[in-house]
């Protein structure tokens, strides 16, 4: 794909005002092509699957494969995904078991997935976890002779060390900021100074802007944690 792209076989998504390209991400035994909805572009890619075929000596699943695009007629995407031989690719897909293009704040969403958790959906799991520690079941509850916050305490302290969801999973979102600044030469951290920028951004409180929900819900969190530094220094 590299060499396609060089020789201007294969166009890929550009980002932003300095039109960084992507054309594709992989990640294990996972791919995604990223391009211009062109016939062309869909030539190549069958042309690059079928070589890597060849050259592995490898059968690629199309079955399980998909293609999409936006702001395409739906005739001409079904003769694209004819053409590749898989199927027709629908908005929210799942990409390592995360809904791409869904509503990150339903709760729906996270009965799977642990990232960024609604407040409903933090209670359910605490819930969970105080019915397995006190010997309930789903349907049954049994009294809990500590308080919650104390069982969460460190060992050294008391406690059984458990992690108290509400507080650690904003610690997880903050090492967003971190790791922004610690790779900015890496392709996503380009990607997202582009969209959004940066970690630089990530402490400004904006309105009406186009920001991603994940990207607003994460620049809340450092706000807020900010602010509470602030407030406990004073």
């Amino acid at each position: 794909m590299r060499e396609a792209v060089e020789k201007n076989l294969f166009r890929g998504f550009s980002v932003g005002t300095n039109n960084v390209k992507i054309s594709i991400l992989q990640y294990a035994d996972y791919t995604i092509f990223f391009g211009e909805a062109s016939m062309e572009n869909v030539k190549t890619i069958k042309a690059v699957l079928r070589t890597f075929e060849l050259v592995s000596d490898l059968k690629i699943n199309f079955a399980k494969s998909c293609f999409g695009a936006i702001g395409m007629p739906d005739q001409w995407k079904h003769d694209a995904a004819k053409y590749i031989n898989c199927s027709l690719l629908f908005i929210p897909f799942i990409y390592l078991d995360i809904p791409i293009g869904a509503n990150p704040r339903r709760c729906q969403l996270w009965d799977l997935i642990i990232n960024k958790v609604p407040n409903r959906m933090v209670d359910k799991l605490v819930s969970i976890q105080r019915r397995f520690l006190w010997g309930g079941g789903i349907e049954q509850k049994k009294i809990a002779w500590i308080r919650w916050d104390t069982v969460c305490l460190p060992k050294e302290k008391e406690g059984l060390g458990l992690k108290d969801i509400k507080t650690f999973n904003p610690a997880l979102l903050g090492k967003w900021k971190l790791s922004l600044c610690q790779h900015q030469v890496e392709l996503w951290a380009r990607v997202l100074d582009l969209k959004y920028g940066g970690w630089r951004s990530m402490d400004e409180v904006t309105r009406g802007t186009n920001e991603s929900i994940w990207w607003q819900d994460l620049k809340m969190v450092l706000i807020n944690r900010n602010r509470a530094m602030i407030f406990k220094m004073e």
